[in-house]
């Protein structure tokens, strides 16, 4: 996943229930953004996603167990207008 100051880029934008999904963060823009994946309770109280601040040029990994079928939804906090959606089959 590469995010810039206008746009964020997924690929691929689907997975398979019960994968391991490694998503690569890439902040490719000047300025900070925080990414937002999921994150909806679902059932008991279980976290669907993550929220993860980036600085500018800025790399992290972050390894998510996808365990709830559906679509879910990705954006930026600072800009949610730059948004997708990432679907679990």
């Amino acid at each position: 996943m590469t995010i810039t100051d206008s746009v964020i880029r997924m690929s691929p934008k689907g997975a398979f229930r019960g994968d391991f999904a490694r998503f690569i963060l890439v902040n490719a823009g000047k300025k900070p953004h925080t990414f937002t994946f999921g994150g909806a309770k679902r059932g008991a109280g279980v976290q669907t996603g993550f929220s993860q601040p980036l600085k500018p040029r800025q790399q992290k990994i972050l390894l998510l167990f996808l365990d709830y079928r559906g679509r879910i939804t990705y954006y930026d906090r600072a800009n949610p207008a730059m948004k997708g959606i990432f679907t679990i089959h």
